[in-house]
């Protein structure tokens, strides 16, 4: 095993220890502070919106699935050395092929967080991205779409 995936495998160990302990290990940016704080209860609340997924997985997003309790929260990462911190329900792959790894429709609501310039980098990946959500998204469902601004 690699150096860098057993420091991955032992930084999620910590984490899930600490949580058990009610130790906050949150990532403290301002996008994640607004994106656990307003966004995600008014996901919890809405009652329409019970089947989630947010793209892009990482130690920092390891208590993401305990925040939606009844509704199906799903994760999908591109690096398989960060499944480890998605939800039970997760799939390796890129949010440029929704298609081909959820039905159509089968979403409430698809979050993406960070993910345009951090992994979608070009024009073309952009377009598979939107015709994936087009395709992964209920009709009338809800895209929460989080650009980071540098």
């Amino acid at each position: 095993m690699n150096k860098s995936l057993l420091r991955s495998k032992m930084r999620a160990g910590l984490h899930r220890f600490l949580i058990r302990l009610g130790i906050d290990t949150r990532k403290r940016r301002p996008d994640r502070i607004v994106l656990e704080t307003i966004v995600f209860p008014e996901l919890q609340r809405n009652p329409e919106l019970q089947t989630i997924l947010f793209v892009g997985c990482a130690w920092y997003t390891l208590h993401y699935p305990s925040l939606f309790p009844g509704k199906k929260f799903l994760t999908l990462e591109l690096d398989p050395a960060q499944a480890r911190y998605g939800a039970l329900c997760h799939r390796v792959g890129s949010c440029e092929e929704l298609e081909s790894h959820f039905s159509r429709g089968q979403f409430d609501c698809i979050v993406l967080n960070g993910v345009f310039g951090f992994g979608v980098n070009t024009p073309d990946a952009l377009d598979r991205t939107v015709r994936g959500i087009h395709h992964a998204l209920r009709p009338g469902g809800l895209l929460v779409f989080g650009w980071c601004d540098l």
